[in-house]
């Protein structure tokens, strides 16, 4: 389906948001924080997906342009779509208005990087793990025409540097959304609309999920929701966001829990539970991130899911998106919520009110 009908569908897919508690992140906890690319100077705008790793102290964003790269002119006269990286930031430096900050992709992957959804582990011997979803674009021979090709990217960093652990490329993941690692050398990957026969085909066999190891071997099967989106492991449970349905599912299980609102990316806040990115109007964000006039403002909530007490905290309720709008994650880091989307420049930092238990 084409991005602009799918928007349309989703029309009838949603109606208004719900009102919902208080949150505990007010509008006066919260901060925009500039990110600046070390590399060219560049404000950096877009922030896809999130993940913090509490070892090191760092949160790593993943941004591009995403709707200046799909409104690129695609021709065979046309450059390569704009490119953009997964920053790495000490979340003890998200008191600052403005940050210059790296880009872990890039002596690894210098040309060619989207990425989409990330995760991060720490490794016994100090090392980080990176995993990222790179929507790369390749030109069609024939037409001339850029085409999406995702690609898995695994890197290490440590005090030594940054290194190319695998690249990952399969047809079986054209559709990749999100990634989660499931272990050292394992992860599992969304594929929010399914797998495909090969390079430039259509996906077939419906929405799935992918079983990826570091060596490449890639398998799939059925997803249990439609539209898979966000992923994440909480010890030996995995969670995925089906955005369509409003739920959060788990994979292992019948359960699922239903949102406020269409959660988008999932991440997890090193005590058991999930915090999820929701659009309460997912109408309204779809339009939204296609740039359709009139769709300047997108609603933003953020919540707090404990999967063992099976409760649910609102952390931050921006409804008219007037704060920060169309927040795509949010992640807690050393006692702030963090949050990113992937039409605004830089973050929101929200660190006072009420602080999770």
């Amino acid at each position: 389906m084409k991005p602009i009908w799918a928007a349309l569908a989703l029309l009838g897919l949603a109606g208004c948001a719900q009102p919902v508690a208080q949150a505990l992140y007010g509008p006066d906890s919260c901060r925009r924080v500039a990110l600046i690319d070390a590399a060219n100077g560049q404000p950096i705008l877009g922030g896809e997906d999130g993940a913090f790793e509490a070892r090191s102290g760092m949160v790593f964003v993943s941004a591009y342009d995403r709707l200046a790269v799909e409104r690129a002119n695609k021709s065979a006269s046309a450059p390569a779509p704009l490119s953009g990286g997964v920053y790495a930031i000490a979340a003890s430096q998200l008191r600052q208005s403005s940050l210059r900050v790296s880009d872990v992709l890039g002596p690894v992957l210098p040309e060619n990087a989207r990425p989409h959804g990330i995760d991060a582990l720490a490794l016994e011997d100090g090392k980080v793990r990176l995993a990222a979803v790179n929507r790369a674009f390749l030109q069609d021979r024939d037409s001339g025409a850029w085409r999406m090709r995702p690609e898995l990217e695994i890197i290490e960093i440590s005090g030594q540097g940054i290194s190319l652990v695998s690249r990952i490329l399969s047809p079986s993941l054209c559709r990749a959304n999100d990634v989660a690692f499931t272990g050292p050398q394992a992860l599992r990957v969304t594929l929010d609309r399914g797998i495909c026969l090969g390079d430039g085909h259509p996906a077939v066999g419906g929405p799935a999920l992918a079983k990826v190891s570091i060596d490449g071997a890639v398998t799939t099967q059925a997803s249990p929701v439609a539209f898979p989106n966000g992923i994440a492991q909480i010890g030996e449970d995995l969670w995925i966001a089906s955005t369509l349905q409003g739920q959060l599912a788990h994979v292992q299980g019948a359960r699922r829990v239903q949102m406020p609102g269409a959660p988008d990316n999932l991440t997890q806040d090193g005590k058991g539970r999930l915090i999820i990115a929701l659009h309460p109007q997912i109408w309204r964000f779809a339009l939204h991130r296609l740039g359709w006039p009139g769709f300047a403002k997108a609603p933003s909530r953020i919540v707090r899911y404990d999967p063992k007490r099976r409760s649910m905290a609102i952390l931050f309720d921006d409804p008219d998106g007037k704060i920060f709008s169309g927040a795509s994650f949010g992640l807690m880091a050393g006692g702030q919520l963090v949050l990113g989307a992937i039409r605004e420049p830089g973050l929101l930092v929200c660190t006072q009110g009420e602080q999770p238990a």
